[in-house]
């Protein structure tokens, strides 16, 4: 069987002694990743994910558990927190040291694996979970969390507060619409939960709602908005929703309802290059139930210009790259194939957009191609 390192968390007696080591999980099924190139559309639209739960957990059997990370970034030290019914609460019960981007994997419990061990509460107890359930946990009987000290993992934990329902759609089944692409592909998929945890994580910054609430946004009469609006219309985005995405071809984006579609480039640009379009900030606001007569979708003096929804969350995207506070970029995907445009040398694809330029970068084996950026 293959192996997944994880080290369990230490704790340590009064003496000051480490009372667990290092452990091995054995990685029991599942394929290695989601959204995998070769997947159907069925496969791809059949998983849905949560922006407050981007690390999903979900008890298998009595001593096993799925493991699914949406997060398309490889995560180190991701701590695994296990609550009981009826019994002890927040207990760390393993710690993994490198967590693929989109891994899936069925784990057993550490401590049906290390039933010596002993596991940490949050208060610091020691607990000997192999005493209690050595021999396994009844699958409705445990809850699951995770954490880590990581720069990537602390942005994570902003998500939590955002109890969104995602996944990816195929909006033309019958491939006879000309707004929407005919199949999705895993690349389109990938590249969403890059792109809808990177709108998750900018709308949940500290100061957002306070910048929202002093921008000029008019309502679809054309009326300005009172500051208590906004702040009310700001916290209805982040309120329970689903969220159909999907990718759009002959035009930018379509939203309203649970839709939410943008464009292949969208996808593959804007949060990874210095978010010059603005595109998704007008779809969120037709979801939120403004038209465009409300500067929830245009600018103030049309387009993306001016004040309103669009601009603020452009203007703020780029503060945040300014300060490095982006949640996934171009130097933390996994897949850099599914956005990085070649644009000169072996496998050339197209020329730079306008506000692009072609850098060249070289490979291990010698060719060397330029890609946008």
């Amino acid at each position: 069987m293959a192996q997944l390192t994880v080290r369990l968390p230490q704790s340590c007696d009064s003496d000051g002694l480490a009372l667990t080591g290092p452990q091995s999980l054995v990685l029991r099924l599942g394929s290695p990743r989601i959204f995998r190139d070769g997947d159907s559309v069925a496969q791809l639209g059949s998983l849905v994910y949560r922006t407050d739960a981007i690390i999903r957990m979900t008890a298998k059997t009595f001593t096993t558990f799925e493991l699914v990370s949406f997060v398309p970034v490889d995560l180190e030290d991701v701590e695994i927190i296990m609550s009981f019914q009826g019994g002890p609460q927040n207990v760390s019960v393993a710690l993994i040291e490198d967590l693929p981007a989109h891994t899936i994997v069925e784990l057993e419990y550490a401590f049906v694996t290390y039933p010596e061990g002993l596991f940490v509460a949050q208060d610091g107890t020691a607990l000997d979970l192999g005493s209690m359930y050595g021999t396994g946990v009844a699958t409705g009987q445990v809850t699951f969390a995770y954490r880590g000290t990581s720069t990537i993992m602390q942005r994570l934990e902003h998500l939590k507060s955002v109890p969104w329902a995602l996944r990816l759609y195929d909006f033309d089944a019958g491939n006879n619409h000309e707004n929407w692409i005919d199949d999705p592909e895993p690349q389109h998929a990938r590249l969403w939960t890059a792109h809808i945890l990177n709108v998750a994580y900018l709308v949940t910054r500290p100061n957002f709602a306070d910048r929202m609430a002093a921008e000029p946004i008019t309502d679809n009469q054309g009326t300005l908005m009172s500051a208590e609006a906004k702040r009310g219309v700001h916290a209805r985005l982040l309120s329970p929703r689903s969220f159909n995405l999907g990718v759009v071809t002959t035009v930018s984006g379509l939203g309203g309802g649970s839709t939410l579609g943008v464009a292949s480039y969208v996808l593959r640009h804007d949060f990874f290059y210095g978010q010059q379009d603005g595109t998704t900030y007008h779809e969120l606001g037709h979801v939120l139930g403004y038209s465009h007569a409300s500067t929830m979708t245009y600018g103030s003096e049309g387009g993306k210009a001016g004040k309103g929804f669009t601009p603020l969350g452009m203007a703020f995207a780029r503060e945040m790259e300014v300060a490095n506070d982006i949640l996934i970029d171009q130097s933390n995907y996994a897949f850099p194939d599914d956005h990085q445009i070649r644009c000169t040398g072996a496998g050339f694809e197209q020329a730079c957009s306008w506000f692009m330029q072609c850098t060249g970068l070289a490979y291990d084996d010698g060719d060397e191609y330029g890609y946008c950026e």
